[in-house]
């Protein structure tokens, strides 16, 4: 998936025939410990694409450079598997 995303970036980038719309994207998660909030922000990082920009509270700043890759950002599978993690600590 990851190596997906990577050429869906290149092909983007480089394509004079695809318009790059960026867009700043905001959402609040329910994560309840400061190293889940810190983790998810990182996770969204390396995820090719998208950059977290802040992090305040529970609210999410996320740079995407294209707005498509703001399709499902709040509801991620790394959201899901950290809260499962909280649970455990």
């Amino acid at each position: 998936r990851q190596r997906q995303m990577c050429i869906r970036d290149r092909h983007m980038i480089l394509s004079e025939r695809e318009e790059i719309e960026p867009a700043l994207v905001s959402f609040h998660s329910d994560m309840k410990t400061s190293t889940g909030k810190a983790f998810l922000a990182n996770a969204i990082t390396l995820t090719p694409g998208t950059i977290t920009v802040s992090l305040e509270e529970d609210e999410y700043l996320i740079h995407c450079l294209d707005e498509s890759f703001a399709v499902g950002i709040d509801d991620s599978i790394f959201e899901k598997l950290l809260k499962e993690m909280e649970g455990e600590i």
